[in-house]
C-alpha cells in the first residue's frame, strides 16, 4: 500500500495509513474528525494519492474512503493501480499529473503533505515527485528546492510515517 496527502491550510489531519496487515487506517479518529469538521464548521481541503497493485483485491479502505470523498471531507482522491492497466501508474505519477495544484496547495494554500508507504522505494520516489514539483512549478533551483523541502520539515508540513 502506498499513500500521500496534501491537506491545505486549515484542513484536518486525518491521513496515516499503516502497513497491510499490522495496523489499520486510524479512521475512527477519521469518522470523529469528520463529524467535527461539519459540527464546528472547519474549512481546509484534503487530497489523498492512495495506490496499490490492483483495485479489485488490493483497495483495502474503499468503504471507508469512498464516503470521505462523498461527504466532502476529501476534496480529491486520485487512486493509482500499477498492475491494471498496461503502463504501470504509480502515487508519483498521478502526483506529476497533477503538478500545478499540487504546487498551489503547497505554496499558495500553506498546505502539509504527509507520506505514508514503503520507505525503501515508495517513499523516495514521492519525494523525488514531490521535488521536482516544486523545482519545476516553482521555478526554483535544485537548491533553493532542497531548502524549500527542509522548510517544510521544520515547519511540520512535510511528514513521513514509513516503512
Amino acid at each position: 500500500m502506498r499513500a500521500a496527502a496534501v491537506s491545505a491550510k486549515g484542513s484536518a489531519r486525518i491521513f496515516w495509513p499503516s502497513a497491510p496487515g499490522t495496523r489499520r487506517f486510524r479512521f475512527s479518529r477519521t469518522r470523529r474528525s469528520s463529524a467535527c469538521r461539519k459540527t464546528v464548521g472547519a474549512k481546509g481541503k484534503n487530497w489523498l494519492f492512495f495506490g496499490s497493485q490492483h483495485e479489485h483485491c488490493n483497495y483495502f479502505y474503499r468503504e471507508e474512503l469512498d464516503p470521505l470523498k462523498s461527504d466532502g471531507v476529501l476534496t480529491r482522491l486520485d487512486c493509482a493501480w500499477s498492475r491494471d492497466q498496461a503502463g504501470k501508474s504509480y502515487v508519483q505519477h498521478k502526483m506529476l499529473e497533477n503538478a500545478a495544484e499540487i504546487w498551489k496547495w503547497m505554496d499558495a494554500e500553506n498546505g502539509q503533505f504527509f507520506v505514508c508507504g514503503d520507505a525503501r522505494r515508495m517513499a523516495k520516489d514521492v519525494d523525488a515527485a514531490l521535488r521536482t514539483i516544486i523545482q519545476d512549478q516553482g521555478g526554483k533551483s535544485e537548491e533553493q528546492t532542497n531548502e524549500y523541502v527542509e522548510k517544510l520539515k521544520s515547519d511540520k508540513r512535510y511528514k513521513r510515517d514509513v516503512y
